[in-house]
């Protein structure tokens, strides 16, 4: 139906006939009859009906239109044969009834005029306007049966027929026009939709450190919202000003990072995000509703709103931007995603892009139910309560606030909640019940346009959600290590086909400051195997140079390891073992964690024991651990830098920027001072940076194994004991390597001092276009919870470069440039693959183990995601 609505004769069905007192028919000479009704000082410049009409449109001369209780008209008349009426009466229909449901009787006994007037305003209250002109006897009769909330002509049942009739004449009278009708229009001039207030996004209970966390970023996304639509502007514009964004940005901060590498491969961080955002931001809209005045203009909101008593207003939003793909995406992963896109595409078309509640979104039905999208606004008085649609299961409908006393008059308030799954895209809109609910509530597309009509809002701007990752800090060795060869703003281009946003250190490139770097070593020493402990320098020159770590020359460690093992010696012959057993036994004190590593130089048996040459008990125990000579202690230097490094870096964290959450990024030039490089960078595992749990203060570790990470430890490591809490708000990303190297980049130094192989990776990432930006934005993605890829770099058939860890069921099998496979022979070409993206916005992998419990119950009826696109569709 259109609004307002072509006004059909049928539309007001003929009351039953009543006799006109004293009539008749056949006497000529006394004839009477109504010829003219209108409002004085109207717009509308008709003088009614007095037989039947065909269609009338909203600008037909009588149809006249006003605000109750705003304006206030004289509704005049014009008979002829006046003095020959007694009584007349005027009778107010609405639509499909054939009896009034107000009616003002007007009777005369003496002179009487050929125009007369009484005022009208809407208001139907039985003592309102009692007067009329000429002066004669009134009575109002008024019977609502509760259609009219406040007693007003409302919105909600216009058009209105007014009918003059004449009840009452002289004796012996012929009425020729007995009856004379006009229409009345209560009108919605417009709908305003708008941000609500920040105050609006509801707490969340308990009080604990977890909800805290969760209120403020839903207060930010708020907060981001609301910047983005004021702009320059002095305020915010409404959603539906025609200047408002074409886009805003859902902005939901995501630090939820991998806790180990096992959440590689399980769907962990779904299950976190899931935790984290629920069923999405909420968004407090309000809509403004102003009824229209007789010329053409807005009423006053308040004053206004009483005409708006059982309005009802269909909250609805939809996808009009097709499919949610970034056009920078690759070919092969945008059509991985398109497909993924279409599944069940005949659920909800009208929000198709967007991600199925099978996958992990919100469109569709799961259980034959829908996740909420419009819920209502807490402790909001008076309150407009949202009741969902029963056809349409994302919409929902409220009355509108009528109260004229209210501050909130003439409007209606939700929170709108999209989906957390970036890349999801919501345009709301709002149509006017009209004629009533069911007219709007149904599913089909068309047919629910045709009902609408065009009293509607639409968003001028749709809302895309986005993730958002924050790098925390950027720490470099020295001012003079070279941090132009990398760029932020080049690595987050790699994450915006997926809707992430990578925001930049705040403070640029830090240099690490002399001390704390000093301290974080100490910190760290004491906590290693005895052989990686005597490597290590003094402290004091732990800052020195580009590189991360200082190590001692082949004597200055046979030195340390000698006066060590002279005192092990000493306390374990003191203790006279009679076993092997019992020297392993008096030795467990001296292992770093009280347990055996082969780096802690341990006296393996009695006989050992017994060498009472010192050089000799250290060249023995040396190559006992497998360090024969100078040789092996370089390669064994090269293999313990990564790990040390990184448990540095985790307490340097830990101890300067302490519950700081994001990446914390830091960058050396080499692991050590021999220039060893083992790997170009690392998205590392280490301690938590919080001193003491966030949601119970329980103290966390300090310190990270002494040796390497067991899976179980990893995982230990960043969820609380005493409560569980999870850790995962920030992470760790080191760089090894000069960034000018991985970008192919050779200098005089690289030619004097590197390796032969180290020289012919600097000439091959020349040749195919690698980057420091490409290193990092692929250990970024391991700390969001991606695993490796395929294929092996190869040259001429070669494989040059292996990828460990390689799990082909996280990764489309088609698409070989995947940005989480070493493959640097296509480096212009890496991109994350299609179910990596889909991954990074949030998608579900599918059903996990059972058994974790935290994950399946999160996860458990989603569906998987598989690697090959064609399974992915689902009709």
């Amino acid at each position: 139906m259109s609004y307002p609505p072509i006004i059909e004769e049928a539309h007001f069905p003929q009351p039953p006939p009543v006799e006109i007192v004293n009539a008749c028919p056949a006497n000529e000479a006394r004839k009477c009859g109504i010829e003219s009704l209108t409002l004085q000082g109207h717009p509308s410049a008709g003088s009614g009906y007095t037989h039947g009409h065909g269609p009338l449109d909203p600008q037909a001369a009588e149809r006249f239109v006003f605000a109750p209780r705003v304006e206030s008209f004289q509704v005049k008349w014009r008979f002829h044969g006046h003095a020959h009426i007694r009584k007349v009466k005027l009778e107010l229909f609405r639509r499909n009834q054939a009896l009034p449901f107000w009616s003002k009787t007007l009777e005369w006994e003496g002179a009487r005029a050929q125009e007369g007037t009484t005022p009208f305003d809407g208001d139907l209250a039985s003592n309102a306007h009692p007067q009329v002109v000429p002066d004669g006897a009134v009575q109002v009769t008024y019977n609502h049966q509760g259609s009219f909330p406040r007693d007003v002509l409302t919105v909600e049942h216009a058009p209105y027929k007014l009918q003059l009739r004449i009840v009452e004449v002289e004796e012996d009278t012929q009425v020729v026009d007995p009856a004379r009708w006009i229409y009345l229009d209560v009108l919605v001039h417009d709908i305003k939709l708008e941000l609500g207030p920040q105050a609006w996004v509801p707490p969340l209970a308990p009080a604990n450190y977890v909800q805290t966390r969760r209120q403020t970023l839903r207060r930010e996304v708020h907060q981001r919202v609301a910047q983005q639509l004021q702009g320059n502007n002095p305020a915010p514009l409404a959603l539906t000003d025609p200047g408002a964004p074409a886009e805003l940005r859902l902005s939901l901060k995501s630090h939820v990072f991998a806790k180990s590498v096992r959440d590689f491969y399980r769907n962990t961080v779904f299950a976190e995000m899931r935790e984290l955002w629920g069923n999405g931001p909420p968004l407090p809209l309000v809509a403004t509703l102003r009824v229209q005045q007789s010329n053409g203009q807005p009423a006053p909101l308040q004053q206004g709103a009483v005409a708006l008593g059982g309005v009802r207003l269909l909250w609805d939003w939809l996808n009009d931007q097709g499919s949610a793909v970034d056009p920078t995406t690759h070919d092969v992963a945008r059509s991985f995603i398109q497909e993924a896109l279409l599944y069940r595409p005949q659920e909800w078309p009208h929000a198709r892009p967007n991600s199925h509640v099978e996958h992990g979104g919100k469109r569709g039905l799961l259980n034959g139910a829908a996740e909420p999208y419009f819920e209502d606004v807490p402790g909001l008085a008076p309150a407009t309560p949202v009741t969902a649609a029963v056809q349409r299961p994302w919409a929902a409908f409220t009355p509108v606030i009528d109260d004229p006393n209210a501050a909130n008059a003439g409007t209606a308030s939700v929170l709108f909640l999209p989906s957390r799954i970036a890349g999801d895209r919501f345009r709301p809109r709002l149509f006017l019940a009209y004629p009533n609910t069911a007219a709007l509530d149904v599913a089909d597309l068309q047919a629910q346009g045709a009902a609408a009509g065009t009293c509607s809002a639409t968003s001028t701007s749709i809302f895309t959600v986005w993730r958002r990752v924050h790098v925390a800090r950027h720490w470099r060795k020295h001012a003079h290590v070279d941090a132009a060869s990398m760029n932020w703003a080049t690595v987050a281009r790699y994450f915006e086909p997926a809707f992430i946003e990578v925001v930049a250190p705040p403070n640029g490139v830090e240099d690490i400051n002399a001390l704390h770097y000093e301290n974080a070593v100490d910190q760290v020493r004491n906590r290693i195997p005895v052989a990686i402990k005597s490597a290590l320098a003094d402290s004091n020159q732990q800052h020195n140079g580009d590189h991360a770590i200082t190590y001692l020359n082949w004597a200055g460690f046979k030195q340390q390891i000698r006066a060590y093992l002279q005192a092990i010696q000493q306390f374990v012959r003191a203790a006279a073992p009679a076993t092997d057993q019992d020297v392993l036994q008096e030795q467990i004190p001296y292992m770093a964690g009280n347990q055996r590593y082969h780096e802690d130089l341990f006296i393996e048996n009695l006989k050992t024991l017994n060498i009472n040459d010192l050089d000799k008990l250290v060249t023995q125990v040396l190559r006992d651990a497998g360090i024969r000579d100078e040789s092996a202690y370089k390669e064994k230097l090269a293999q313990w830098g990564d790990e040390t490094i990184a448990k540095i870096c985790g307490r340097l964290a830990r101890d300067t920027t302490p519950g700081e959450d994001g990446i914390h990024f830091f960058q050396f030039e080499f692991n050590d001072n021999l220039l060893n490089q083992t790997e170009v960078a690392e998205a590392a595992t280490t301690i938590a940076n919080q001193v003491n749990c966030p949601q119970c203060n329980a103290a966390l570790p300090a310190n990270a194994p002494p040796r390497y990470w067991s899976d179980a430890a990893s995982d230990a490591n960043r969820i609380c004991a005493a409560c569980q809490h999870r850790l995962h708000e920030s992470c760790t990303v080191i760089t090894y390597v000069p960034h000018r190297y991985m970008n192919g980049q050779s200098d005089a130094f690289a030619k004097q001092n590197l390796g032969w192989m180290q020289r012919v990776k600097i000439r091959a990432g020349r040749k195919y276009g690698t980057t420091a930006d490409i290193s990092i934005a692929h250990e970024v993605g391991h700390q969001l919870g991606l695993p490796h890829a395929g294929p092996n770099a190869a040259m001429m058939g070669i494989t040059v470069m292996k990828t460990g860890g390689i799990e082909p069921a996280y990764h489309d099998v088609d698409d070989p440039a995947c940005l989480m496979s070493y493959n640097f022979t296509l480096a212009p070409q890496l991109h994350f693959c299609g179910l990596c993206n889909l991954r990074l916005r949030g998608w579900s992998m599918g059903p996990s183990n059972v058994a974790l419990a935290f994950e399946n119950a999160r996860d458990a009826s989603t569906v998987v995601l598989h690697n090959q696109r064609q399974q992915n569709q689902v009709p």
